[in-house]
C-alpha cells in the first residue's frame, strides 16, 4: 500500500483483490497443551471427530464441507454472554434467512473453516477444497456485490468480513495483508452504501459495530483516519442505542487517536508543526489518561486476573506473568486499548524529539516543563506492551477458561502433549496486537524473541 493510496475504495469492482488462493501452509498454528486428567468437554469431541475424519482414506466432499461450516461455528462465533455481546453470533440467523442470502453466507464460512482446520490440524489431504471453496467464495460474493439491493443485505457484508478473516488465517506475506486490506476496504464501503437503514435491526447494529472494528484496525495498521462519513454513520447509529458500553466509548476513542496521528504524521523527521506541537501533545497525554481511567472504572466481570507464575515455559510466558479474562473477546477489548495507548506514546514521544527539541529545547532541562516525560512514555509503551503479551497465552488457546464458572486451568509445560485445536478467534483478534508490540523500538532483541 502506498502512502496515497484511499482506505477505501470508490469502486464497487475493486472489493477484492482477484489473486487466487494464496495460502502457505508452514508450520500448525500453536495448540493448547492440556494436561491429559482432564475431563473431555463438547470442545474437545468435536476436534476429535474432525481429526478421526480427517485421517480417514476417503472423505466425502459433502462431509468436508460440513466440517468447515462446524469449525467456523465453534471456533469463530462467540456468543452473548455476560459483558460480551457477542461475535458472528448472528450467523446462524443468516444460514436460516433468505435461500441466496444463506447461501452466501455458507460458502464464505465454509472457506474460512477449512482454512482455519487446515492451520489448525496441518492436514494436507483438504489443501486443495480449500482452494476452490476460496475462489468460489470470492467469486460468489463479487457477482452478489453487483446487485445494489443484494450488496445492502446482511449477508453481503458478513461475507466479506468473514473472507477478511481468510486471509489472516492463510497469512503468507504482504499479498496477503493487501487481500485483507481489500476485504475491510469492502467492507467499510458496504457500511457507506447500507446507510442509516442498517440500523432498523439489533442484527444491523451489531453487523455495524463489528466491521467497524475491523476497519479501525486496518486503519491503525496503515496509520490513516477513519473516514469522515463511517463517523457520521457512528453518529447516527448512537442515537439508536441505548447507553454507551466501554467498547463504544472505546471506539469512539481510537478515532480520535487515529486522527491525532494523522495531525502528527510520526513518521516525517523534519519539524512542522511549530504553532501546534504543545496542543497535540496535551491532547495526546490526555487521551490517554482518559483511557487508563475508563479501564481502571469497569467493573469487575471486565477485569482480568494476573497470574505470576516463574516455573512457566518461557518460551510462551513472558517474564513469568498471564491474564486470565473472561473471554477472548473482552482481553481483545483490553488489547485495543493497550494499542491505543502505545499509539498515543509514540505521538507525545514524536512531538517530544522532533518538535519539543526544534521550538523549545529550554523545556528539557533540569526543572523544564517535560524533562521526565520522556521517560514515562518509555514506561508507558513498556507497560502496555507487556500486558499485550499477558493476553496471548488465553487467546492462543494454552488457557482454559470457564466464563461462566470463574474455573480456568492451564499447561504450558515443554512436556505436554498437545490433545485438542486452537480456538481461532482469539488468534485472530490478537495478532494486530502482537506485531504492534513486538515492533516497538523501545523492545530488547530477548523480548523480540
Amino acid at each position: 500500500m502506498t502512502d496515497d493510496s484511499p482506505l477505501v475504495a470508490d469502486n464497487m469492482s475493486m472489493f477484492f483483490d482477484d489473486t487466487g488462493m494464496l495460502w502457505g501452509p508452514g508450520q500448525p498454528m500453536p495448540v493448547s497443551l492440556l494436561s491429559s486428567g482432564k475431563s473431555a468437554t463438547p470442545r474437545h469431541n468435536f476436534d476429535g471427530q474432525v481429526l478421526s475424519m480427517l485421517m480417514s482414506p476417503a472423505m466425502p466432499s459433502q462431509s468436508l464441507d460440513e466440517l468447515g461450516i462446524n469449525y467456523f461455528m465453534t471456533n469463530y462465533v462467540i456468543e452473548d454472554s455476560g459483558p460480551c455481546p457477542g461475535v458472528f453470533n448472528y450467523a446462524s440467523n443468516i444460514l436460516a434467512g433468505p435461500v441466496r442470502d444463506a447461501e452466501l453466507a455458507r460458502i464464505a464460512i465454509r472457506a474460512v473453516g477449512l482454512a482455519g482446520l487446515a492451520s489448525s490440524t496441518g492436514a494436507d489431504s483438504i489443501m486443495r477444497k480449500v482452494r476452490s471453496s476460496y475462489a468460489e467464495a470470492i467469486e460468489r460474493v463479487n457477482v452478489a456485490l453487483v446487485d445494489s439491493r443484494v450488496a445492502r443485505n446482511d449477508s453481503a457484508i458478513f461475507a466479506v468480513m468473514v473472507l477478511g478473516l481468510f486471509e489472516s488465517i492463510t497469512c503468507s506475506g504482504e499479498e496477503s495483508l493487501e487481500a485483507w486490506k481489500s476485504h475491510i476496504n469492502g467492507a467499510a464501503s458496504l457500511l457507506m452504501l447500507r446507510g442509516t437503514s442498517q440500523f432498523h435491526t439489533r442484527q444491523g447494529l451489531q453487523i455495524f459495530g463489528e466491521a467497524v472494528s475491523h476497519v479501525l484496525t486496518l486503519c491503525s495498521r496503515y496509520d490513516q483516519p477513519i473516514p469522515p462519513r463511517l463517523r457520521y454513520l457512528r453518529v447516527e447509529m448512537e442515537r439508536k442505542v441505548n447507553g454507551k458500553s466501554p467498547s463504544w466509548i472505546l471506539s469512539t476513542a481510537h478515532i480520535e487517536v487515529m486522527n491525532l496521528y494523522n495531525q502528527v504524521q510520526p513518521e516525517q523527521a523534519t519539524p512542522f508543526l511549530i504553532g501546534e506541537w504543545e496542543t497535540l501533545l496535551s491532547h495526546a497525554a490526555e487521551l490517554s489518561q482518559r483511557l487508563e481511567n475508563l479501564f481502571a472504572e469497569l467493573p469487575v466481570s471486565w477485569r482480568s486476573k494476573t497470574v505470576s507464575d516463574p516455573t512457566a515455559n518461557p518460551r510462551l510466558v513472558f517474564q513469568g506473568k498471564y491474564h486470565i479474562y473472561y473471554n477472548t473477546w473482552i482481553a481483545k477489548v483490553w488489547d485495543v486499548m493497550r494499542a491505543c495507548r502505545i499509539i498515543l506514546n509514540q505521538v507525545i514521544y514524536c512531538l517530544l524529539l522532533r518538535e519539543g527539541l526544534a521550538w523549545a529545547p529550554h523545556e528539557f532541562s533540569d526543572g523544564g516543563a517535560y524533562t521526565s516525560l520522556l521517560q514515562r512514555t518509555s514506561d508507558t509503551m513498556t507497560e502496555m506492551r507487556d500486558d499485550i503479551l499477558a493476553s496471548v497465552l488465553q487467546m492462543l488457546g494454552f488457557i482454559q477458561h470457564e466464563a461462566t464458572t470463574g474455573a480456568s486451568y492451564m499447561d504450558c509445560s515443554s512436556t505436554a502433549d498437545p490433545t485438542r485445536l486452537v480456538p481461532a478467534s482469539g488468534a485472530y483478534f490478537v495478532v494486530w496486537y502482537l506485531y504492534l508490540a513486538g515492533s516497538l523500538p523501545i523492545n530488547t532483541p530477548e523480548t523480540r524473541e
